[in-house]
């Protein structure tokens, strides 16, 4: 929903009809970097929403957060000057790149902290993600591989778009893959998700 300039994600129907697993505990970096097939949802929760007109170059803020399962973490955003990505899709300038750093989450949703980067193109919407895991020693990308449609603004939202992403490097026989399909009609918008994430056991024998 669109309220004050800024673009909100509402989950109340993905709460209702999805899950998430992520044992993790015998798995390895490569695996990691499947956790992080939703990207539209993790930058959602962790500064509120997907876009904000306030995103110019230079902008900053940083603050703690509310309570979030027993921790609260502290939170760094940095709007960095305007860059052009390269993209298994395209070339895209002008694109707006964003840096976070949320820091204190810790457990099973530890992952979802760190330092994040999304980088918008004009009329198209993200187009590239990045993360640094494993206490910061190594990276995990994501790069759009797919897309139809285009619309307004940084995180453009209208009937029928459709946008992929897959990480850029993923061994050990995993894949990973996200998909956003829009469904506007009138003021209603929905967003379908279709994630992947898997071992080929076989590539991995």
């Amino acid at each position: 929903m669109r309220e004050d300039g800024k673009i909100k994600l509402d989950r109340y129907h993905e709460r209702r009809f999805s899950f998430e697993w992520k044992n993790m505990e015998t798995y390895d970096n490569e695996a990691r970097k499947v956790l992080y097939n939703f990207l539209y949802d993790i930058l959602n929760d962790a500064v509120g929403c997907v876009w904000s007109d306030e995103w110019v170059p230079g902008y900053h803020f940083e603050c703690e957060k509310k309570k979030y399962q027993n921790m609260y973490p502290s939170l760094l955003f940095d709007v960095l000057e305007d860059e052009t990505v390269e993209t298994p899709v395209g070339r895209f300038e002008g694109c707006r790149h964003i840096v976070y750093e949320l820091e204190g989450l810790k457990g099973g949703i530890g992952y979802r902290g760190g330092k994040m980067e999304y980088w918008f193109a004009p009329g198209v919407g993200i187009v590239k993600f990045t993360v640094l895991y494993d206490k910061r020693t190594k990276m995990g990308t994501w790069m759009l591989t797919d897309y139809h449609g285009k619309g307004e603004g940084y995180f453009p939202i209208a009937d029928g778009l459709f946008r992929r992403y897959e990480p850029t490097e993923l061994g050990h026989g995993w894949q990973a893959s996200v998909e956003y399909t829009f469904d506007v009609e009138g003021d209603e918008a929905i967003i379908f998700r279709n994630a992947l994430g898997c071992q080929d056991i076989d590539d991995f024998m």
